[in-house]
């Protein structure tokens, strides 16, 4: 017999070590996906004391059982994202269990899919004080905007009613999931032959400097504003420069990575800054203004006005001339 008595108790009492435990996961995410320089919605939470005693009841399991009593989710756009994802959950965690929804469904059918993680945190991420942690476990998961949809979905349809659900409703929860899946798979698709468009150099070049931005900021931008932008400066490289950008950029941003994260640092929670620091164009911008800043200014202000390029020179510590 389930004694939830003593289950509302002990998780009355233990909830908030889960909560330290959380907090721990979640900068550990977030640390992890700036170095690799990727964009992740990451949302946590720990279970409500009524909906861990409704999922005992629910199971039938005992406390020790629950494996999500702390549960954190990485959200990316596009499933190409999702394998960088895993490897740095596998490389920033004790795995106990890896589950993949998708596998499990096999090839014929469709239904809830994504890949969950039970973890633990490494004991050497820890301070002695702290080494109590490990003991606890965590379930990370990793889904696509599609998926996450259908999870959210999955979750408000998935309560049965006293009576059973009817065959063409049934049937229609089912296409719906397919559907999601078409779309996940499609989005996917289009965005990696956008990238390969002719004349479509500077979003793929955006793309470069994304990695960039996310390392040093997790920051939102306009991705329209960095597109228009980078098609106005590609002028401002010689022909010779143009198919190289990308690893002149990379090069500029490794040789100054202490000092541009200086910069970030600096203006991060000054309202009044440089308007396009925190866009991932500044990188391009910052490379011209330390090697060809006169190039620069005379494509710039062909289209923009001069004292924005000027903001962002000076506080790069180079003031236009």
């Amino acid at each position: 017999m389930i004694d939830l008595e003593a289950a509302r108790g002990r998780w009355l009492s233990e909830r908030g070590i889960y909560e330290e435990l959380l907090q721990r996961v979640i900068a550990t995410l977030k640390h992890r996906l700036r170095l690799e320089g990727m964009s992740a919605h990451v949302t946590a939470r720990t279970k409500d004391t009524p909906n861990l005693l409704k999922k005992m009841l629910k199971k039938g399991y005992g406390y020790e059982r629950i494996t999500d009593k702390a549960a954190a989710r990485v959200v990316v756009q596009f499933r190409y994202e999702t394998e960088a994802v895993l490897r740095l959950v596998e490389n920033s965690f004790d795995i106990l269990r890896k589950e993949d929804k998708a596998q499990a469904l096999g090839h014929s059918r469709v239904g809830y899919s994504g890949v969950h993680y039970d973890v633990r945190l490494k004991t050497s991420s820890l301070r002695p004080e702290n080494t109590d942690l490990t003991e606890l476990q965590c379930e990370i998961q990793v889904h696509t905007l599609c998926q996450n949809l259908w999870a959210e979905m999955d979750h408000q349809l998935g309560y049965k009613p006293a009576q059973p659900i009817p065959e063409d409703l049934v049937r229609q929860i089912y296409l719906l999931n397919a559907l999601l899946e078409v779309t996940d798979r499609n989005f996917t698709s289009i965005s990696l032959q956008i990238a390969k468009l002719p004349g479509a150099d500077a979003m793929r070049l955006l793309q470069n400097l994304e990695r960039h931005f996310y390392r040093f900021t997790g920051e939102t931008f306009d991705p329209g504003l960095s597109r228009q932008i980078l098609e106005d400066v590609m002028s401002s490289y010689e022909s010779a420069e143009l198919p190289k950008v990308s690893s002149i950029v990379e090069s500029f941003v490794e040789v100054n990575a202490s000092r541009l994260q200086s910069l970030f640092n600096t203006y991060e929670k000054i309202d009044d800054r440089p308007l396009l620091l925190f866009q991932p164009e500044s990188f391009v911008l910052l490379e011209r203004l330390e090697t060809n800043p006169h190039v620069l200014e005379a494509v710039w202000i062909q289209r923009y006005p001069r004292e924005e390029l000027e903001r962002l020179s000076i506080a790069w510590g180079k003031p236009l001339d």
